[in-house]
């Protein structure tokens, strides 16, 4: 959700399965007096399903990693890319969830992308590998402007109870660590802190901080000096940056980019 990445479907080769599972799913769930998908439900979420050998190439790289990442066991079985993330939102709500598309005109433009590239086979590469004690990522490129996340990825593995959207905020730390001024503000985006960018910013540079880590160490003198008025609401800025980097950071730029393929699939509200 929210645009984050997780377990995904099988890709284009398994496209008549999929169908298949798909038809006996809503007769299963017809039976059960269950309501299937209608064919004009919502457009829930555009994805880029990757195919079973992009998928196989994941989990091998996940495996020559994960003694790094002892906490993050629950494994994705399925792999996909989300480009868009709708969840019922209209324009303006998603164009609000990604301030990088720059309005709602652009949200309009890219579900009319997406619906055009419908089936199209792409390519990605994976440029990276990132994790913390709740989650696994791999960050892509090659998408160009058809994927609303500022960082295109893929969800390898999470902590139990861990969502798989909170890889975004995972690259987003990723990022403000490798480049506080690029990347404060998009981090602070994903943490709800969207509107104290300036402020906190200066605040890093005035006394040092040059990492989200620093930050959240920091987290009551930085809570204090950007919020003066309400008690209230710097007592849950403090919480907030304090909760904000959980357990190290880290991640390995792969020396040769991990190509993967995939499909550009449409998901209705229900399937």
């Amino acid at each position: 959700g929210g645009g984050g990445g997780g377990g995904g479907g099988k890709g284009g080769g398994k496209n008549g399965n999929a169908q298949n599972g798909t038809a006996q799913n809503g007769g299963a769930a017809a039976r059960k007096g269950q309501k299937a998908p209608h064919k004009d439900a919502a457009m829930w979420i555009w994805m880029l399903e990757l195919d079973e050998a992009s998928c196989e190439a994941v989990r091998a790289l996940w495996q020559s990693y994960r003694d790094h990442m002892p906490t993050v066991s629950n494994f994705t079985k399925g792999f996909h890319v989300t480009l868009l993330y709708l969840g019922g939102g209209s324009n303006e709500e998603i164009a609000g969830r990604h301030p990088n598309l720059g309005g709602s005109d652009a949200v309009a433009t890219l579900k009319d992308e997406l619906a055009n590239c419908e089936g199209k086979e792409l390519q990605v590469e994976v440029q990276s590998i990132v994790w913390d004690p709740r989650i696994c990522a791999l960050e892509l490129s090659s998408l160009g402007q058809l994927c609303a996340n500022r960082h295109p990825h893929v969800t390898v593995a999470t902590r139990s109870g861990v969502p798989p959207r909170v890889s975004n905020e995972l690259l987003a730390r990723w990022e403000a660590t490798e480049d506080l001024a690029r990347g404060l503000g998009p981090w602070l985006a994903q943490i709800g802190l969207a509107k104290y960018s300036e402020a906190l910013l200066e605040w890093c540079q005035a006394m040092g901080a040059a990492t989200p880590d620093e930050i959240a160490e920091n987290a009551t003198d930085a809570a204090a000096a950007i919020e003066n008025g309400s008690i209230e609401e710097r007592s849950r800025i403090e919480e907030v940056l304090r909760n904000a980097a959980p357990g190290e950071l880290s991640g390995q730029t792969l020396e040769q980019p991990l190509r993967l393929t995939g499909h550009v699939r449409g998901r209705r509200r229900g399937e």
